[in-house]
């Protein structure tokens, strides 16, 4: 085998290989489309579901926060009202002592 040949059949294997790399990187751009793809459809959903519901959660959790002050409140306020009516029950029985005595 002559240099020319020889040269031939190393530009010939050369091709080949170039040949495959280049295939290679054809189906590694597919695949790199294919995920952007999948990468803007994610975050379509992100954008269209997940913060939509994560809205929606924060609004509740507002209106648990304000139900659980009522509570709060209710607890004080009955707290408050169980004083005043043993205040009123003592009155009320000072009341008819003072009134057994001057009457």
């Amino acid at each position: 085998m002559n240099e020319q040949e020889l040269l031939q059949a190393i530009g010939k294997m050369l091709d080949q290989r170039l040949q495959s790399i280049q295939q290679d990187i054809s189906t590694m751009k597919q695949d790199m489309s294919s995920m952007k793809q999948d990468i803007r459809d994610n975050r379509i959903l992100i954008e269209n579901n997940v913060m939509r519901d994560i809205h929606l959660i924060a609004e509740q959790h507002a209106d648990i926060i304000e139900r659980l002050n009522a509570i709060a409140d209710y607890g004080e306020t009955k707290g408050r009202v169980s004083t005043l009516e043993h205040v009123v029950q003592s009155h009320s029985e000072d009341i008819k002592e003072l009134q057994k005595r001057i009457g």
